[in-house]
């Protein structure tokens, strides 16, 4: 039977390799961003265990033993120029100065914003949940023509998935299917389409359709002999085969988003202190138009009782974060990272900074087999 599992995985790998090439006109960004997992680098295709695994790695939810309900999950966050663009508002409600003079200090600086959504159940090997992602930005340009170029997204949908004990304690395969609807204004507006736009008919420039999408990977875990280390390997694709969005008749059509192979290794000390993971992961390998180096992201996760620190490197950029678990079922996540703005890593950033927390509840097997509150917070 193990043999049957062997010949299904490499199946899956030959059809991933034969994607190995990026496709014109499809939109590159994520579906979803979790506060905890970008303060690592946004790693975690190898070890990532909880209900975001239906978006980074639906094998990790084989890996899930309990029950849980996290009734709660938003997060709010916006980057650096909005944070310190707030000084110059003042300037717009006072003075006589035109408009094309105040709206200087906004000058080729992207201004953007974050938000995401997600409560969701979980049980052994299964999650679903509803999950909103809004990703909004927006630079003035060209004072002479003014010009706004704007990339605002807002996802919704829902998204459920399994996973599946291929070799009882090592390797794992999983899936997730969702629905997802799509809103996006993905082009440059001028003063003119702006003006020429009455107000109520401004969200007419958004294009809007929807779309079902399937996410599939693999984990290996391997303990090592000292029984507190282990090492495991993770694959994940997204979208597979790329996500087309249906419009409606006469409507715009909207880019299709783009499909991703991920990959990653994770090594974790286990103690009944602290426990400790260093990990590595290349994303979009299959994206031939995204420097190597911009793919490559590394993190560094550490959990002491209620408390939890992470660190590490995206494209090109560090990042951080930390977890407060105030309750028993509440916590406190904050982080921050950074997007390269130019086509080589380190060149030019976009640091974001979020704040987020998570409220929910779950049932493991304790002692004796009992079954007891735990945090449904902290799986990672």
């Amino acid at each position: 039977m193990r043999r049957g599992w062997a010949r299904a995985a490499g199946v899956w790998l030959a059809v991933g390799a034969a994607q190995l090439s990026a496709t014109a006109g499809v939109f590159q960004r994520d579906n979803f961003r979790d506060t905890r997992w970008v303060a690592r680098g946004n790693t975690g295709v190898a070890s990532i265990n909880d209900g975001t695994s239906l978006f980074y790695n639906p094998a990790g939810l084989a890996r899930i033993k309990g029950y849980g309900l996290e009734v709660l999950n938003p997060s709010l966050g916006a980057n650096q120029n909005f944070i310190g663009s707030f000084q110059n508002l003042s300037g717009f409600t006072s003075g006589d100065d035109p408009i094309s003079t105040k709206l200087l200090p906004f000058l080729g600086k992207p201004l953007a914003m974050q938000g995401n959504f997600f409560p969701y159940f979980h049980g052994p090997g299964f999650a679903a949940g509803f999950w909103d992602h809004l990703d909004a930005g927006a630079a003035y340009r060209d004072p002479v023509n003014p010009t706004l170029d704007a990339d605002m997204r807002n996802d919704w949908g829902l998204i459920f998935g399994g996973g599946w004990e291929l070799i009882p304690g090592r390797l794992y395969a999983g899936a997730s299917f969702r629905y997802q609807a799509r809103r996006a204004l993905q082009e440059p507006l001028t003063a003119g389409t702006v003006l020429s736009t009455p107000s109520s008919e401004l969200t007419s420039l958004f294009r809007r359709g929807d779309a079902y999408a399937l996410n599939s990977g693999l984990q290996y875990v391997q303990q090592l002999p000292s029984k507190t280390q282990f090492i495991a390997l993770g694959l994940s694709w997204e979208d597979m085969g790329s996500t087309a969005f249906r419009v409606r008749a006469g409507q715009p059509k909207l880019l299709r988003q783009a499909q991703q192979l991920n990959a990653g290794v994770t090594y974790g000390i286990t103690g009944s202190v602290a426990t400790i993971q260093f990990l590595a992961d290349m994303r979009q390998i299959n994206n031939r138009t995204m420097d190597t180096a911009k793919k490559l992201n590394l993190g560094v996760d550490v959990e002491v009782a209620n408390f939890a620190l992470r660190t590490g490197l995206h494209q090109g950029y560090w990042t951080a974060g930390t977890s407060f678990y105030v309750l028993p079922v509440l916590s406190f996540d904050l982080s921050t990272y950074a997007e390269e703005v130019d086509s080589t890593a380190g060149s030019r950033q976009n640091r974001y900074w979020l704040i987020g927390f998570r409220a929910g509840v779950s049932l493991e097997k304790g002692a004796r087999g009992k079954k007891k509150p735990r945090y449904t917070l902290d799986h990672l």
